[in-house]
């Protein structure tokens, strides 16, 4: 069956749906994620008999944190990774996380915790299949990688206000300056 008949075939039989961002799911912090939540929330769209879950765009956004203006069309938002997730695997201490804490920047300090576990405990099975990624994702993931290290190095400030061998992207200025954020961007 070729993809436009199975659309039509899809879309020929009668459903529901629901439009929800993750963002919007309950959570431990300051917003939903895409954790044992979200599952709860399928297993509830199963039994209500809905059919689709339209989630928005999931990419990283801005400090507007409007799913609408991301600054990636390919990479993942961080605020929607599970901790529970990242605990459950064992790359996380829930004993360090404190649920007090709402903030963007506390997420952040628990992926980076969870990103110094995985690295000290993932076996081999996990690594190649980050290899795996990071090979898929070439043709975008090297230049985001950077773009993000940059944008934190300048406060989050609009890329065009950067030094104009940046702004440029002059050769010169984008290697050393991939060189210099070498432990950022392979964050």
């Amino acid at each position: 069956m070729t993809a436009a008949r199975e659309v039509a075939s899809i879309l020929a039989e009668r459903s529901a749906g629901v439009l929800l961002h993750p963002t919007s799911l309950p959570g431990p912090l300051e917003n939903g994620d895409i954790g044992h939540g979200a599952y709860r929330f399928i297993e509830f769209l199963h039994d209500c008999g809905f059919k689709v879950w339209q989630m928005l765009p999931l990419g990283p956004t801005h400090e507007d944190k409007s799913p609408y203006q991301c600054l990636s069309a390919h990479a993942g938002n961080p605020a929607l990774i599970s901790l529970d997730w990242l605990h459950d695997r064992g790359w996380l201490d829930l004993a360090c996380v404190n649920l007090d804490k709402t903030d963007e920047n506390y997420r952040l300090r628990c992926l980076q915790q969870a990103e110094a576990f995985f690295y000290a405990q993932a076996g081999g099975e996990w690594m190649a299949r980050l290899d795996a990624f990071k090979q898929e994702h070439a043709a975008w993931l090297e230049d985001y990688a950077l773009f993000m290290a940059l944008k934190q190095r300048y406060q989050w400030q609009p890329w065009y206000t950067w030094p104009a061998a940046l702004r440029h992207r002059e050769e010169r200025a984008m290697r050393e300056s991939a060189q210099e954020l070498a432990d950022e961007i392979a964050q």
